[in-house]
C-alpha cells in the first residue's frame, strides 16, 4: 500500500515529465499540499526524494523548483549515459547467463509487438510504450552485477525521460517513435552473441541519434 508521500511523489513526478510543472517552476509546499489533500510533510519528504532524481533542485531559504533544461545538459545526459550503460552492458555480457538472456529476448519481443500494434499519438499510449522501452533498457544491463551502476543508470534515464517528453509534446508525428526497437535489435543481437564491442558502440550511436531527434524540438 502506497503512503501519501509515494503517492504525491508520483504524481509531482509525472507533472514534471508532462511539462504541467515547467523548467524553473517553483514548487510551493503548501500550494501542492492543498492540491494533493495532505499535510505539508509528505509534500516536503516527496520534493526531497526528488532532488536525487534531478528533477527538481532546492534552494537555500528559497524552497524548491523543477530543475531547468537546456541543449547542454542534455548532451551532458546523453554523453554520461553513454559511458555508464556501456559499462554496465559489457559487465552483463561478460556475465550474463540463459535467464539474462532469455529476459533480454522478452523484453525485446514484448517492445517490438507494442511498436507494430499502435501508433503513439496519445501520451496514454507513450506511457505503454515507455513502459516496455524501459523494460528492454534494463535487460540489457541487469546483469551487470552492480547496484550502484545501476541507480546512477536510473537517475540518468529519468532525466533522458524528461527530455524525451518535451521532444512528444513538440509535435512527434504519428509513428516516428516506432523507429527504437528496429535500432535497437542490433544491439540485442549483438549482446547474444557476447559481442561487447559492437553491442557497445551500436548503444552509442543509438543515444547519439536518439539526442539528435530530441535537440529539434528546442
Amino acid at each position: 500500500m502506497q503512503s501519501h508521500t509515494d503517492e504525491v511523489y508520483l504524481a509531482i513526478y509525472e507533472k514534471i515529465l508532462d511539462g504541467t510543472y515547467g523548467p524553473g517552476e517553483k514548487l510551493h509546499i503548501a500550494k501542492l499540499a492543498g492540491l494533493f489533500g495532505v499535510a505539508l510533510s509528505p509534500i516536503r519528504e516527496a520534493l526531497s526524494r526528488l532532488i536525487a532524481t534531478g528533477l527538481v533542485i532546492s534552494e537555500s531559504q528559497r524552497g524548491f523548483k523543477v530543475a531547468p533544461i537546456s541543449k547542454e545538459d542534455l548532451q551532458d545526459i546523453y554523453t554520461t549515459r553513454v559511458l555508464v550503460e556501456q559499462a554496465a552492458l559489457e559487465r552483463s555480457i561478460k556475465l550474463g547467463d540463459q535467464n539474462w538472456e532469455a529476459n533480454l529476448v522478452a523484453a525485446f519481443h514484448r517492445l517490438s509487438h507494442i511498436e507494430k500494434k499502435i501508433e503513439v499519438d496519445s501520451l496514454k499510449k507513450y506511457k505503454e510504450w515507455e513502459k516496455l522501452h524501459r523494460e528492454f533498457n534494463m535487460a540489457l544491463i541487469s546483469a551487470c552485477g552492480l547496484k550502484h551502476l545501476l541507480l546512477i543508470q536510473e537517475k540518468l534515464y529519468q532525466q533522458t525521460e524528461r527530455y524525451r517528453r518535451v521532444w512528444f509534446f513538440a509535435g512527434l508525428e504519428k509513428g516516428n517513435i516506432l523507429i527504437f526497437s528496429r535500432k535497437q535489435k542490433g544491439i540485442m543481437e549483438a549482446a547474444l552473441a557476447r559481442n561487447g564491442r559492437k553491442a557497445s558502440e551500436l548503444l552509442e550511436k543509438h543515444f547519439e541519434e536518439a539526442q539528435k531527434m530530441i535537440l529539434k524540438s528546442f
